[in-house]
């Protein structure tokens, strides 16, 4: 059942799983809205969630960025026993680092989330069984990441989407017959155990098919990683504090705006998802492969020819979400517990935030193009640029346009960096062709953008 799949047949299967777990991710928001509406135990929830993924994709990031690639050129240049103990590091490291992280904040939660939020005491106090559910998911979620990125690198293309279903399918479940009982708890306990089943399920799934052994360890190599790993880290966290700001300044806002946002942001990240995450993660891997094999002009075409189709493609399916918010988000919506004026910031926040795929793609394309190429110090400079530039729109506009300044921080930093890429390219590899019709992709989208921008305004 379980088989390494071509690259090809690794973007149709996975793609296929994916729109299942994303549909299952994007009907459990349905039901969240549905049953509980937005609320202040919603917002704690999704801002916990939200805080915990943001935090752990510190660590999945350091995995997809710096560990694979070392991970596979060790297995191609070197051995795969080498590259097992390099690896065996990290998988022990993230599980200790994550029952300690745990530990600490299970102390006094309502300590630590007062100190990171704006909630007020008496809010956490009411909705701490929903914190103490959610706290394990951090250690869990960055394992599983650790496990089915491993897994994808070995070509198990599916293993990451069969993961999220299984989440997602628990979470679902727990909600449909336990929101009465339990409420918004009831989310959080179905993506627990839905965690704990897919370790369980990946822990098998290495020691069966690839005959993983844990149990040996190197720590010679971690050196080829050092200088790489700074840069690409600290990087990563001027975006985490991009990502968390928002959500620090939103907690305090009337309650509800936090999960109108929330509910917004799913909208557009479904249809994104079905295919975005995908097509960027094999290509990925199908980059890594090629720069190790230093098979300049067979990466070349293939990023072009990635690139050049899926941009195409979702600025057509950003205009049609962003044409449409409304209609959208009436029927998925309007026949559950939103309130009017949070259905209205939900309408805006879509208007807006859809036109925000195109750059998420073509950033994405580029950050993996250049993870291939090794060249971690310009990504650390352009992640700084970018997420500066997205904190100072923030900081800039909150006070003018409220709520709406949320969007435009994720919009108009991107529009700038995705051309500071196509610049850098040529430095890395001088050879390395840059398409005029991104230029035109880039004005067609600054126009719509601000258009568009001035009727939500």
């Amino acid at each position: 059942m379980f088989k390494t799949e071509s690259y090809k047949k690794g973007i149709l299967f996975s793609s296929g799983f994916n729109v299942v777990a994303k549909g299952l991710a994007f009907l459990q928001q349905l039901l969240i809205a549905y049953y509980f509406g937005a609320q202040d135990k919603t917002d704690i929830f999704f801002f916990t969630y939200n805080i915990i993924l943001f935090s752990s994709s510190f660590f999945m990031n350091f995995t997809s960025s710096i560990l694979i690639p070392e991970n596979m050129r060790l297995r191609i240049q070197v051995g795969e026993t080498v590259s097992m103990k390099f690896m065996n590091f990290f998988i022990w490291g993230y599980g200790i680092i994550g029952i300690l992280v745990y530990g600490i904040f299970s102390i006094h939660p309502v300590y630590f989330f007062h100190l990171i939020s704006s909630f007020d005491k008496i809010q956490i106090e009411n909705s701490i069984n929903i914190i103490r559910w959610c706290l394990p998911i951090f250690t869990l979620n960055f394992v599983t990441y650790i496990l089915t990125d491993l897994l994808v690198s070995y070509k198990y293309f599916t293993m990451p989407m069969m993961a999220n279903t299984i989440n997602y399918t628990l979470g679902l479940l727990f909600i449909y017959f336990f929101h009465s009982q339990v409420g918004v708890s009831s989310v959080a306990q179905g993506l627990l155990i839905g965690y704990i089943i897919n370790v369980i399920f990946l822990l098998y799934i290495l020691r069966k098919k690839i005959k993983w052994n844990f149990f040996i360890f190197d720590i010679y190599h971690l050196k080829s990683i050092s200088q790489n790993s700074f840069f690409s880290q600290v990087g990563y966290c001027v975006y985490l504090l991009a990502l968390y700001i928002p959500q620090y300044i939103f907690s305090g806002f009337p309650p509800g705006v936090l999960s109108a946002i929330n509910y917004a942001q799913k909208t557009v990240d479904i249809p994104a998802a079905f295919l975005v995450n995908q097509v960027v993660n094999v290509s990925g891997i199908k980059f890594n492969e090629l720069c190790s094999l230093k098979e300049s002009n067979k990466l070349q075409a293939l990023y072009w020819k990635v690139f050049l189709f899926t941009v195409s493609v979702f600025l057509l399916l950003s205009l049609f979400l962003s044409s449409f918010s409304e209609t959208i988000i009436s029927i998925l919506f309007k026949g559950g517990t939103l309130k009017h004026g949070i259905f209205d910031i939900t309408v805006n926040m879509t208007k807006l935030l859809a036109l925000y795929i195109p750059y998420a793609l073509m950033y994405a394309l580029f950050i993996k193009l250049f993870y291939a190429f090794q060249k971690v110090k310009y990504i650390f400079y352009v992640q700084a640029v970018t997420q500066i530039l997205s904190i100072g729109v923030l900081f800039l506009l909150i006070n003018k346009i409220g709520v709406s300044a949320y969007p435009f921080s994720r919009i108009l930093p991107y529009m700038i960096v995705v051309n500071i890429f196509m610049v850098l390219i040529k430095k890395v590899d001088p050879i390395f062709p840059v398409k005029g019709g991104i230029f035109f992709i880039n004005l067609i989208n600054v126009i719509i953008i601000l258009f568009l921008s001035c009727r939500v305004v």
